[in-house]
């Protein structure tokens, strides 16, 4: 999916958050107030994906939005969100956004991180 969104294939510089995802300090997981979502379809195969993880897991996002979020730990952000073309217009984002939504409420997150917009839970 990283290909088709973005046009090339998967990079350890860019997208090395990805290969922690099984690891207990990964921003994905629950213990750093993480989430990492993937829907499948009947056959298994991914369609979906979406992660959530604290905004001040990344320092440079924080000082980018200084002002913006005046508690970055109540703030979180959203990442890896990708839809297999062939599911898009499905509902399928709806789902993934709903679930970051509520697991964002779970962790007592206030709001959202999102290419530099700021949205309430």
């Amino acid at each position: 999916m990283i290909n088709e969104v973005y046009g090339y294939s998967y990079r350890p510089d860019w997208h090395g958050d990805l290969d922690t995802l099984p690891e207990q300090d990964s921003p994905y997981f629950p213990e750093q107030r993480g989430a990492f979502f993937v829907l499948l379809n009947a056959e298994d195969d991914i369609i979906g994906t979406a992660g959530l993880r604290a905004l001040s897991s990344r320092p440079d996002i924080v000082a980018l939005t200084k002002g913006r979020f005046p508690n970055p730990d109540s703030a979180a952000s959203h990442w890896r969100m990708y839809v297999d073309s062939r599911y898009r217009r499905m509902g399928v984002g709806r789902v993934l956004i709903d679930l970051r939504r509520e697991a964002g409420t779970e962790m007592g997150y206030d709001s959202i991180y999102n290419d530099l917009l700021q949205l309430p839970f």
